[in-house]
């Protein structure tokens, strides 16, 4: 008898063994189930957050084309008042070095406005009286030979 019952025993406990690790397994699938969050939300936030990352981007290229544009008109206005400081300096340098040479000073000067600001504002700087120096002043003509300042 005591050989049946140890056989019995042992079969008895190799089966509740069996069954106590599957309550186990499925118990911790229970838990990790439970403990992990769902990856389609992950998701979710993680274009949330890209999305708002791309409109910062935006706002940013937008501050970067304005400070662009601010950069290139400071620099036309820079263009400009060097212009203005080497006229002034050519006007105090014209009483020594003589006609010819403040001609063509005033002729470049005339060029380099042209080469910085355009055909436009090149003739309408000569269209006023600012750009007159005493008895120097420039006259502007076209291709048709028309005479523009």
């Amino acid at each position: 008898m005591v050989k049946k019952w140890t056989g019995i025993s042992i079969a008895s406990l190799a089966a509740l063994a069996v069954l106590i690790f599957a309550v186990a397994v499925i118990g911790s699938q229970s838990e990790v189930r439970a403990q992990t969050p769902d990856v389609n939300d992950q998701l979710n936030d993680i274009e949330d957050e890209l999305t708002l990352v791309r409109s910062q981007m935006s706002g940013v290229r937008d501050d970067l084309n304005l400070a662009r544009d601010q950069v290139s008109g400071v620099r036309g206005e820079l263009a400009l008042v060097r212009n203005q400081l080497e006229r002034l300096t050519d006007a105090v340098g014209s009483s020594t070095s003589g006609p010819d040479t403040y001609t063509q000073t005033f002729v470049e000067e005339a060029i380099n406005r042209y080469q910085s600001d355009g055909r436009e504002a090149t003739v309408a700087y000569y269209n006023t009286q600012e750009s007159v120096d005493g008895d120097w002043y420039v006259f502007i003509i076209d291709e048709s030979d028309l005479i523009l300042s």
